[in-house]
């Protein structure tokens, strides 16, 4: 199926308004979103805002708004669903990736979730479809669904499976719409990589959800090093930093570098000010900012508008730096190793990315019960 024919659906029946956080699943329909003529497509920087996003579409226009995001988000938006949609009767269509689906082989961060999905939206009490593979039954089930959310005012929600296969733009033919493509003289393994070399004997890194922790993982088997010293976050995005500040403060004696990502940054914003106001010592941000959710398929992100450096000043990190070539990037990381933290690095890289880079054959578990041996709680 085209994503553009399922948008033009939802257009027919009223729905032109769109928001959320991009999922790999249905990229090619997300990606459309981008440049499609006829729409309102505003950018969220987490799943909980995209349903504020459109419950205030909802109230100030009469409209009906879609919210698309992966099935880990819909877990997220439980309190914004329980505390504000249903008692507010907002009506909105909530299109969902369903990672983890049983059957299906997936990644083990979304296992549980993917087993649970449809059971929990049985417990928030809202109607659910799955989406279909003949276009057809797709404008039949988008036509059933506008119906029910006209005649109650309450949500509805649309389940899209892997082997939907709903094809659509990629990123290249999105460069026109971009501005093109910004690349700079760094690449994400060249940060990891700098960030390995620059490490003490007992230094330890928290990186972020997708890529980054992947390309950790394979350097590390590339140095035939093990992986005790890293906790890999495979799930979980927007999480790093939170964790990482509390590992420094738990062991001040050692250096903890958190590789985090522009978009896994922008959704979870506020630790940046808890960061600030604990101030461990020890804590080195990494942002890489490549401004793009690469491992969903490379749609931009917002960080193209804000200044990652001058929000970390106002929160109250002592240090902070803007690379936008390696040499830039080596000298802040060797500089703020001998600083008082936390310290900030915000690293404009380009979205290269090996295509055939794989992932961690290690379990979460595993990963986690080797790093708790290193730091000598297990």
């Amino acid at each position: 199926m085209q994503g553009l024919d399922i948008l033009e659906i939802f257009k027919k029946n009223g729905m032109n308004y769109f928001t959320g956080v991009p999922d790999s699943t249905f990229k090619g329909f997300i990606n459309e979103l981008y440049s499609a003529n006829g729409i309102t497509h505003r950018l969220a920087v987490n799943e909980c805002e995209a349903i504020f996003l459109a419950g205030g579409y909802h109230v100030s226009t009469g409209n009906i708004g879609v919210c698309y995001m992966q099935n880990a988000g819909l877990g997220k938006t439980v309190n914004p669903i329980t505390s504000y949609i249903v008692p507010y009767s907002i009506p909105m269509l909530l299109l969902i990736g369903w990672r983890g689906e049983p059957g299906e082989k997936d990644e083990p961060q979304h296992v549980f979730m993917g087993n649970i999905t449809l059971r929990l939206l049985g417990l928030l009490g809202i109607p659910y479809d799955i989406l279909d593979d003949n276009i057809k039954v797709v404008e039949s089930q988008i036509k059933t669904a506008s119906k029910y959310m006209k005649e109650t005012n309450k949500p509805y929600a649309l389940i899209i499976r892997k082997k939907n296969n709903i094809e659509g733009k990629k990123f290249s033919d999105m460069d026109s719409f971009l501005g093109g493509e910004k690349k700079g003289n760094i690449t994400r393994e060249d940060i990891v990589k700098a960030v390995i070399h620059n490490m003490e004997s007992k230094d330890i890194i928290v990186s972020t959800t997708g890529k980054v922790s992947r390309e950790l993982y394979e350097f590390r088997e590339e140095r035939g090093e093990g992986h005790s010293k890293d906790f890999l976050n495979v799930g979980g995005m927007g999480g790093a930093l939170s964790q990482a500040i509390e590992i420094a403060l738990q062991h001040p004696d050692r250096k903890v570098f958190c590789i985090d990502g522009d978009g896994a940054a922008l959704m979870q914003l506020g630790s940046m000010i808890t960061a600030g106001y604990y101030h461990p010592k020890n804590l080195i941000h990494i942002i890489i900012d490549n401004k793009s959710y690469q491992s969903t398929g490379n749609q931009p992100s917002i960080s193209e508008s804000m200044h990652f450096g001058a929000i970390s000043c106002s929160c109250g990190y002592k240090k902070g730096g803007t690379a936008f070539f390696y040499k830039q990037f080596y000298e802040y990381l060797e500089e703020f190793k001998k600083e008082e933290g936390p310290c900030l690095i915000v690293a404009h890289c380009s979205k290269t990315c090996r295509s055939n880079l794989g992932r961690p054959t290690t379990t979460p578990l595993q990963n986690k019960d080797a790093f708790m041996k290193n730091l000598g709680v297990r």
